[in-house]
């Protein structure tokens, strides 16, 4: 019977083993090919052993392999439970710790800097800064604030009825003051802002925000 749930097996062949399914099937596992495609296909159940080789060759749990999880490890899986947090957003943590310690390590060795590291957008010599730096910002009382004033500016910019054109507006309290008249209409006793400068107004409290918690990080690591 086929299975009705897609299994990654396939897909974990093609973009991390980057080998044709009778390469796999022969050199990795040792079984035949065609006894491999019936597995991708979900025609054959994977027996236990094998499961064990792909589990061990692609670092990821058997859980994920049988489609029971969405999660690759069992870790990646409890962090989530804990903290919410996208696998995506876990393994890029993980690469920060990792790309410190190896950047760390070269570093001691010899005088030469890494130039390219994966997902690293910032100068290297940097890298071993951020984890304290992540650490700051998350047990920094203007981090909740941070976050909700992040999601509010992305949906000034970015939600649906919030503009000049159409005449709608946001209500803010009475006791609200911008710099702009043009940018503010009396709306039910209150006063309304339109969205662009909605954003602009809360891109400076986060502004304000980040330096403070930059002010924090660079006290307590003097």
């Amino acid at each position: 019977m086929k299975n009705s749930k897609k299994l990654p097996i396939k897909d974990l062949r093609k973009n991390v083993a980057k080998m044709r399914q009778e390469e796999f099937a022969e050199n990795i596992l040792h079984i035949a090919p065609k006894t491999y495609a019936r597995y991708e296909k979900g025609l054959q159940p994977i027996p236990s052993n094998i499961l064990e080789v792909l589990a061990d060759y692609y670092n990821v749990s058997t859980d994920y392999l049988l489609g029971r999880s969405d999660f690759t490890s069992v870790d990646n899986e409890y962090i989530h439970q804990q903290l919410g947090l996208s696998e995506k957003a876990i393994n890029k943590l993980k690469r920060f710790v990792g790309d410190d310690k190896v950047l760390v390590e070269s570093n001691q060795k010899s005088n030469e800097t890494l130039s390219s590291m994966e997902d690293c957008s910032i100068n290297p010599i940097n890298l071993p800064q951020r984890i304290p730096a992540i650490n700051a910002a998350i047990e920094s009382k203007q981090f909740g604030n941070l976050v909700s004033n992040f999601c509010s500016y992305a949906n000034a910019l970015f939600g649906d009825g919030v503009n000049l054109l159409d005449g709608k507006f946001q209500k803010l309290p009475n006791n609200m003051l911008y710099l702009a008249d043009k940018d503010f209409t009396v709306i039910g006793g209150g006063i309304g802002i339109d969205g662009i400068s909605n954003a602009a107004w809360i891109k400076n409290m986060l502004d304000g925000q980040l330096v403070v918690i930059s002010r924090e990080y660079i006290q307590k690591n003097k």
